[in-house]
């Protein structure tokens, strides 16, 4: 091979190597872009999945407290409603009492 042919092949590679690497970071910068979309993407699947489940959490727990709360009521209504008439059972005796003490100065 003569100097001339060497020094052609020499700049050709050269070239082809140019060429090779601005494939490469014109390549690298697609996969950057698409690796960038991807994670946006990605996070916000994650931030809608989280508010979903923020969501479920926040209503199962409203559920939960009126449930308790509905629940506390039915039982201080049926309590007082016992106390109420457990009072007015009493009442009969109680004028009884007041009336033999008023009448009789007596029990």
């Amino acid at each position: 091979m003569s100097a001339v042919e060497a020094i052609k092949t020499i700049v050709s590679v050269e070239q082809d190597a140019k060429r090779i690497l601005e494939d490469a970071r014109k390549r690298s910068v697609e996969l950057k872009g698409q690796a960038e979309l991807q994670v946006q993407a990605m996070r916000e699947r994650m931030m809608e999945s989280a508010k979903k489940e923020a969501e479920g959490i926040r209503s199962n727990a409203e559920k939960e407290g009126s449930a308790k709360a509905r629940t506390f009521l039915e039982s201080s209504e049926k309590s007082i409603a016992r106390e109420a008439d457990e009072a007015r059972a009493k009442i009969p005796r109680a004028v009884d009492a007041v009336v033999k003490l008023v009448l009789g100065g007596k029990e």
